[in-house]
């Protein structure tokens, strides 16, 4: 090494360098160096099936061949000629079952005789050669190994065992059995450098013969080679996070060219595939994600005005040149949210990236003396090395959703990998947590973090990720219930009372008591062990009863809650009296209360409730004035003529029938009493003239109707609601009939300078004409700009054919004629008529003889016959019927009209 300052290497192997900018230019030519030295090779371990096989003729002794699948009986053989199998300690080699537990053979204590394994053997050389990328390989015979039920190994790196040894190929030979799995620790590019462990096998028996892969020519590639250039990898970034903190990441070139669908450490070529395999499997360990990244080099050109950052206006040579990386991706290939602009202090190697021609160029453009020089391109994937804390600040603000969720895979798996390296975790979970904050997450997100947050144990990130997929959609929200279950049941089964439910379901708590009971009820029933379930729902039910007490406001959102109560409790109607109902009618909103008196009344005939009259009764005794329309409610929000009404009326008026239809008829009568004082008293509050044109459709007519068919008198108060209503409100939004105007006399407009006073001798000319009551045409000799002025002021006229415009090009400057047609009146006459039609058909359900008596003869000719309105037609009826003199426009009697 090179560095101006000393180098110790420790046990964690985390080296000691002073800052500088010299020390870190040293520092990455070392890890150009490292990474330059690494040699090609294949993939670091293979796998294959083999459905056809040879016995191998197993022989042992004087034993008879032993046949496949391997026999129980057959198995005990073996066993009774092995021994424990040893392993090293150190410079020792020892046997110990708490570390391995297997029996093995040496080769020389058994034979193959079966000729036809050699050839067998051949075909399972040479694909395990091709897939670890070798050639001219040699396997020695090792060992015979038998794992019998309860056999394990624990982690363990193997060794050289022979010179020139680079791998173990390892035949599992048919046998029936359970369990047995194999985790292979990477380092380097040999899978049993750092280590394997081999799971307990759960039943059976699993015998495996052993070789040990030889390099016969080319370049010794042993496991120590292999072991020495990862370590130096690993121990170099290491030194790049211990001492350069304030470096975030490095861009390396690679060798080969490829395409956006073979960026991947799978697909890498050569060399490349070595050096992605060391730093793919090492920098994780080191706190380094292994990215790749598209990046284009731009180099003569002028910079683009747009650009702003990873530009070096003066390169060595005296070039513009720019640096641009469009895409990162995973080490898997799949596109992150991230965005990297590197300069050129962070490309390792930068000859290797502008060697040879580049892949595009653009002309220069003509100056004010002479041609620019023409931009030259590199385009290439690199290797980007981001140091794992340092993602969460490379987020790329308008990344797509799936790039989004890449992000979120890419640092879950790393976590899975490395769930024991703190660090690791540290960064997880910091990232997690910013995933959802930051921006909303996908299904396919909540999912994954749900899985880290269990891993991790992290129950704030579990909550926090719980809250959004309850936000998202029932689906993803139940799918995330069942993944909780699934891992409570696996990890507390067989010990329900040490669940910590508030850590991992206490969000619940902090929401709505509906919420709340929604999560209890779908958990609850999801639960396999039945002791978990009684344990949950003793936790739900004491969680339920807090939230109830504490809950200040109750909306909808808990009116399943209460449905449910009513029917669950249904044998204690003194708890569904004292506590269900009364919190009800306390802290329930109105439209909670229409809500579950709704479902009690539709539900009526079910003997699993509470009698819908108890609950009415209750309700209407305790506050009928919770259930009350206000002087707002009447109103459009937001407020325009004609518009609907922002209250729940109907809802209203369903209450009101059914409180009639349970025989409540005094509460009826009492609950619209108190309905008529309170918009009467309460009219200042929705200013009547705006109430909403559906006001009759919505609640009076409904209310008239639910009257008649129980054959119940209105309170006297009814009368001053439907003056109110009608008088002050709809009659009030009929327009004044327009008077006839005298001659050719027309309204007036705007002028043009009615805000600031400026004299402007058009408009005052124009204004004259249009008050003219003797004057059709007007004639304006004036230049364009003045013509086009007044063209201009009358637009809004001219489309309507108020006015006819013509221009008279005799003589300068030109003379626009204007002429008035005589059709704004009849236009304001058709609008007047319509609004009558309007309120004709607003008032119709009213037509009867409640409504008649309610108002009395004179205010229901005028509020619901509209006959003042009417006579304003001078005798002619919207319809166009000529009127009797005494009668109704249809010819009948008025008494007649009156009474329906």
């Amino acid at each position: 090494m090179s560095y101006s300052a000393p180098v110790s290497v420790g046990s964690d192997d985390s080296d000691s360098v002073s800052a500088g900018e010299s020390v870190y230019g040293e520092w990455k030519e070392d890890l150009l160096a490292c990474l330059e030295g690494i040699k090609a090779v294949g993939d670091i371990a293979s796998f294959s099936r083999y459905p056809a096989f040879a016995n191998p003729g197993l022989k042992i002794g004087d034993n008879p061949p032993i046949p496949l699948p391997l026999a129980p009986r057959d198995a005990e053989v073996i066993k009774a000629a092995c021994r424990q199998a040893p392993f090293g300690r150190g410079d020792e080699t020892v046997v110990d079952t708490a570390v391995r537990k297997t029996w093995e053979l040496d080769h020389t204590q058994f034979k193959l005789a079966n000729p036809e394994w050699r050839g067998f053997l051949t075909t399972v050389a040479l694909g395990a050669a091709k897939g670890l990328g070798l050639s001219n390989i040699k396997l020695n015979p090792h060992k015979l190994l038998l794992y019998e039920t309860g056999s394990f190994f624990k982690k363990h790196k193997d060794s050289e065992k022979e010179p020139g040894m680079i791998g173990t190929l390892v035949i599992v030979l048919p046998s029936e059995h359970q369990g047995r799995r194999s985790h292979l620790i990477r380092i380097g590019c040999a899978e049993f450098l750092n280590g394997s462990i081999l799971d307990e096998l759960v039943s059976g028996y699993r015998l495996a013969l052993t070789y040990n892969i030889v390099q016969q020519t080319g370049e010794p590639q042993s496991a120590a080679f292999w072991g020495q250039q990862a370590q130096e990898v690993k121990k170099m970034l290491r030194q790049w996070e211990n001492n350069f903190p304030e470096e975030d990441f490095l861009v390396y070139p690679l060798d080969h060219k490829y395409s956006e669908s073979t960026v991947s450490v799978q697909n890498m070529k050569g060399r490349d595939k070595a050096v992605c395999k060391v730093l793919q499997n090492v920098g994780s360990e080191s706190g380094v994600y292994l990215l790749f990244g598209h990046m284009t080099r731009s180099e003569q050109g002028a910079m683009p005005h747009w650009y702003g950052y990873g530009a070096e206006e003066d390169d060595d040579d005296g070039e513009d040149t720019y640096t641009t990386m469009n895409k990162i991706y995973s080490a898997e290939g799949d596109e992150i949210d991230a965005r990297i602009n590197p300069e050129k202090e962070q490309i390792l190697d930068m000859d290797k990236f502008t060697s040879g021609n580049a892949d595009s160029e653009d002309e220069g453009e003509f100056t004010g003396n002479e041609a620019a020089e023409n931009t030259l391109r590199y385009h290439n994937y690199v290797v980007v090395l981001l140091k794992k804390r340092s993602l969460r600040h490379h987020h790329y603000g308008s990344a797509s959703l799936l790039q989004f969720e890449n992000s979120i895979s890419m640092v879950a798996s790393d976590m899975e990998k490395h769930i024991d390296d703190k660090d690791t975790r540290t960064v997880a979970q910091a990232f997690l947590r910013d995933c959802i904050e930051r921006r909303g997450i996908s299904k396919n997100g909540v999912y994954m973090i749900i899985r880290c947050a269990m891993q991790l144990d992290d129950s704030e990130l579990f909550r926090r990720v719980m809250s959004s997929a309850a936000k998202q959609s029932e689906k993803t929200h139940s799918k995330a219930l069942d993944m909780t279950r699934d891992y409570l049941e696996e990890k507390f089964a067989s010990n329900p009372d040490a669940v910590e439910w508030d850590k991992w379901i206490g969000t619940s708590a902090q929401n709505s008591l509906g919420t709340l009971h929604a999560t209890v009820s779908k958990l609850c029933s999801r639960f396999k062990s039945e002791a978990l379930r009684k344990s949950f729902a003793q936790w739900g039910l004491e969680r339920l009863n807090e939230k109830l007490e504490s809950q200040e406001v109750m909306t909808t959102e808990e009116h399943v809650f209460f449905t449910h109560g009513l029917k669950v409790y249904n044998d204690n109607q003194d708890w569904i009296k004292s506590t269900l109902l009364q919190t009800l009618v306390v802290r329930g909103t109105r439209d909670l209360l229409y809500q579950v008196l709704s479902f009690v009344f539709d539900n009526r005939e079910k003997p699993e409730y509470l009698d819908a009259t108890e609950v009415y009764e209750y309700v209407l005794d305790q506050g009928p004035g919770c259930l009350l329309l206000q002087g707002p409610d009447l109103i459009p929000r937001p407020i325009r003529a004609g518009g609907a009404c922002s209250g729940p009326l109907r809802e209203f008026a369903a209450i009101f029938n059914n409180v009639l239809d349970l025989g409540l008829k005094a509460h009826g009568n009492k609950l619209l009493d108190a309905l008529c004082n309170n918009l009467v008293r309460l009219k200042a509050e929705c200013k009547p003239k705006n109430i909403g044109g559906d006001v009759v459709v919505k609640l009076i007519g409904p209310l008239m109707t639910a009257l008649e068919k129980h054959s119940i008198a209105p309170p006297s108060a009814m009368k001053d609601l439907l003056q109110l209503i009608l008088g002050e409100g709809l009659h009030r939004q009929i327009p004044a009939r327009p008077p006839k105007p005298l001659g050719w006399k027309h309204k007036p407009i705007n002028k043009c300078n009615r805000f600031t006073g400026a004299f402007c001798r058009a408009c005052d000319e124009l204004h004259v004409f249009l008050a003219n009551k003797k004057d059709q045409v007007w004639r304006y000799k004036s230049g364009e700009s003045l013509r086009n002025h007044v063209e201009a002021m009358l637009r809004t006229s001219i489309i309507m054919g108020h006015f006819k415009l013509t221009t008279e090009r005799v003589g300068l400057p030109y003379t626009l004629v204007v002429e008035k047609t005589g059709k704004e009146y009849a236009d304001e006459l058709d609008c007047w008529k319509e609004s009558l039609v309007t309120l004709e058909d607003q008032v119709k359900p009213l037509v009867g003889d409640m409504v008649a008596d309610i108002l009395g003869d004179e205010a229901y000719r005028e509020l619901i016959l509209l006959e003042k309105l009417r006579d304003g037609e001078v005798g002619t009826s919207v319809a166009g019927t000529k009127r009797a003199a005494d009668g109704a426009s249809d010819g009948q009697p008025k008494s007649s009209r009156l009474r329906t």
